[in-house]
């Protein structure tokens, strides 16, 4: 049995080497930008950084807060793709809002960014909502 597990995962890898194969565009990395101090985020941070208009707002269910913001980038598709979740711990006063930058900045360089929201507590969220909105729009 272990012999057959081993070949069956042999099998996947070299599948997918053989599909990578395929690729014809190198991936374009961010160059790291040094930090000159570090500190800890801070919820009041957080909500304090500015939103940035995304390319579009898009509905993925019928309740007010499951939507995603895409940025797209300039240039010809296919673009690499990042699916983005905010954090906050479920809270309702934190939203995708203040990530805008983030994702701006992914968008300026070649990357394709869905950033979703969801139902967070207080606002119909919490288990199994949260994770079922999150889901929804991962398959949106």
């Amino acid at each position: 049995m272990i012999k057959l597990s081993f070949l069956l995962h042999l099998a996947l890898v070299l599948c997918g080497m053989k599909f990578l194969q395929q690729c014809t565009a190198p991936i374009r990395l961010l160059d790291p930008t040094p930090m000159t101090q570090t500190a800890l985020l801070t919820a009041q941070d957080y909500v304090t950084w500015p939103a940035v208009a995304p390319t579009a707002r898009l509905p993925y269910g019928p309740n007010e807060q499951q939507f995603g913001d895409l940025y797209i980038p300039d240039g010809p598709p296919p673009h690499p793709v990042v699916i983005m979740l905010h954090g906050g711990c479920w809270q309702a006063q934190y939203d995708l809002a203040p990530l805008g930058e983030f994702n701006q900045t992914l968008q300026q360089n070649g990357i394709a960014v869905w950033s979703l929201e969801y139902r967070r507590l207080g606002n119909g969220g919490g288990w199994p909502n949260t994770f079922l909105d999150v889901a929804a729009g991962t398959d949106y």
